[in-house]
């Protein structure tokens, strides 16, 4: 993987001739973005959490249908790398504090077949990177890039 660097995945042309998925990036309005800093009572951070979940399940079945090569791909490597590239309003943030908003997309692409699993077996890597500040108003992005990883890399 000569060439392969951290800073490569804002080139998802790059990341496609690496070997990755890159699915579309996935919009979060303010309203339903979850943080590890969020504050509030519990019932707040589970309808944040299943509104992320339901937009990352629709998002994720439109792209699966339109892109069904990139999902057979996927769901058939024993093993995967999980890249999340936060589009945040700031370009100053915590990266740990998109865990919170991470971890229902991930879920999602598990419920929607794109994984087979999301365990330490198949997702064997999770990587969260910052990426570019989110140029629309009110909304946070998450793109996602999936590497299907082989035996070497067990």
């Amino acid at each position: 993987m000569s060439g392969y660097t951290l800073d490569t995945h804002a080139d998802p042309a790059f990341c496609r001739a690496m070997g990755e998925i890159c699915l579309p990036t996935l919009y979060i309005p303010d309203n339903e973005w979850e943080s590890l800093n969020s504050r509030g009572l519990p019932q707040t951070k589970a309808r944040r959490t299943k509104a992320i979940k339901n937009r990352t399940m629709t998002w994720a079945r439109d792209h699966k249908h339109a892109h069904a090569t990139d999902y057979r791909h996927i769901r058939t490597s024993p093993q995967v790398r999980v890249i999340v590239i936060a589009h945040m309003r700031s370009a100053r943030y915590d990266l740990d504090n998109l865990t919170a908003a991470a971890k229902p997309v991930i879920d999602a692409l598990r419920a929607t077949g794109y994984l087979a699993d999301d365990n330490c077996r198949i997702i064997t890597a999770y990587d969260l990177r910052p990426g570019q500040p989110c140029t629309r108003p009110g909304w946070h992005g998450i793109e996602i890039h999936i590497q299907p990883l082989g035996q070497e890399h067990q």
